[in-house]
């Protein structure tokens, strides 16, 4: 009954993570998936009274990090393919053709 919470969270996720398959790739969701991690291990302080060691949150600190990372780059990177496929409908559209 003490995990309740928690449980009744990540089923929250998991119906959200199949909603969100609509707007995002697969690829993205992973990715933000790892987030899975650095909640369970601040729930579980917060609520269980878990203790972790200073290596222990370094590395879900680390995760953490590196997902946001990940997803800022992948963000960029589909920005500019975006402006770069809109480029190209531009000069399709104004009849100029381009090498």
């Amino acid at each position: 009954l003490k995990v309740f919470p928690i449980a009744g969270s990540f089923g929250l996720a998991q119906i959200f993570a199949m909603k969100a398959l609509r707007f995002y790739d697969p690829g993205s969701l992973k990715v933000i998936a790892q987030v899975n991690v650095p909640l369970t291990a601040l729930l579980s302080w917060l609520l269980l009274n878990r203790r972790y060691s200073a290596k222990q949150w370094l590395a879900v600190g680390l995760l953490g990090i590196t997902a946001m990372a990940f997803l800022q780059v992948r963000m960029l990177f589909f920005q500019m393919q975006s402006a770069s496929h809109k480029e190209d409908v531009y000069v399709y559209e104004s009849g100029r053709m381009s090498e």
